[in-house]
């Protein structure tokens, strides 16, 4: 009895010890590669951790998918050409969708590593409305291990995303479990598909073929009945105000340019900002004592996928208008 009881215990010993082995094979071989390949966040911080020692100048475009969409870093380069020796840097996309300030804070200590010359903040109203976007728990846990925050930026997250930031190694590969069927789907896929292209490409995105007529715009903007909800910008304090103004301070602290462009909306949408909104937010974007451009309503329909992004024509006139405001600002 004692024997068939040891080896019990041994069968049971030995099929951890298995199983152990086959999860950190399945972690190493098929979920890093394809966090690295699928997941932008984890790209981004991959990218902070290969420019650190990047001596060539930097300009990071930061914000959400509008900035992802927006900017051709390729074409803003190349302007250098035309609109005179001002530019002497390598410009990055770091556009996330859905992306607000609070989540940003989590990337500026590794961001500041990079000594950016330049950081041009993509804004528009929700991103600063009271009720923005949730952080994804992946977004945070995923690159747990990367973030650095000092006591005050911890003070602005809740309970439950500290737990993800805060998440051990041992925990994460628990954790990244979850992305074994995902990472196997992936291996099967031969070619290139957009989210793979979107999760590592900081120049110029694929561009969207939507582009959607005025009369399904319309028809977008009446069916969603929480959209200008989540425009409307209220004159008190709030959570992603604070982040976002902790974060210019800590980019000013080292040194370094900071520009916030008020982004490009559809005119169909930007019609429907209530005039409170935009004082209340206008007032905010001079509280933070930081060069602001307003390019909400520069661009017609006609430049537009949907309500809030660019199209190709879009994308290249206000690439060119960034490249211009680098160049006259003198900030290179």
């Amino acid at each position: 009895m004692y024997e068939n009881r040891t080896n019990i215990i041994a069968t049971v010993v030995a099929a951890f010890i298995i199983s152990f082995i086959i999860n950190a094979i399945l972690l190493h071989v098929l979920i890093g590669p394809y966090l690295n390949e699928t997941n932008r966040v984890v790209n981004i911080f991959n990218l902070y951790r290969n420019l650190e020692n990047f001596p060539q100048e930097k300009i990071f475009f930061v914000g959400s998918s509008q900035i992802e969409a927006g900017i051709d870093s390729n074409l803003i380069e190349k302007n250098e050409n035309k609109i005179g020796a001002g530019l002497r840097a390598q410009v990055y996309n770091l556009g996330y969708p859905g992306d607000t300030p609070l989540r940003r804070l989590t990337e500026v200590a590794r961001l500041i590593e990079c000594h950016p010359r330049l950081v041009v903040i993509g804004l528009t109203y929700y991103a600063i409305n009271d009720t923005s976007f949730n952080i994804s728990a992946d977004d945070l846990a995923l690159v747990s291990g990367d973030i650095q925050l000092d006591d005050y930026s911890r003070s602005l997250f809740s309970a439950e995303e500290i737990g993800l930031i805060d998440m051990s190694p041992l925990y994460l590969k628990f954790y990244q479990r979850k992305f074994i069927i995902p990472s196997l789907l992936n291996m099967l896929r031969e070619s290139e598909t957009p989210e793979r292209e979107a999760a590592k490409n900081f120049k110029a995105l694929p561009m969207n073929s939507e582009n959607l007529t005025y009369e399904l715009l319309l028809i977008r903007l009446n069916n969603s009945r929480d959209l200008l909800d989540k425009y409307a910008v209220g004159p008190g304090e709030n959570t992603q105000k604070v982040a976002l103004n902790y974060t210019i301070h800590l980019l000013h602290s080292q040194g370094f340019s900071v520009a916030i462009i008020n982004m490009p909306l559809n005119p169909v949408l930007s019609g429907k900002i209530s005039e409170d909104t935009r004082r209340n937010y206008f007032s905010y974007l001079n509280s933070t004592h930081s060069n602001y451009y307003d390019y909400e309503r520069r661009y017609p329909s006609q430049c537009f996928s949907d309500l809030t992004h660019l199209n190709f024509l879009g994308r290249k006139e206000f690439s060119e208008d960034m490249a211009r405001i680098i160049n006259e600002s003198a900030a290179l």
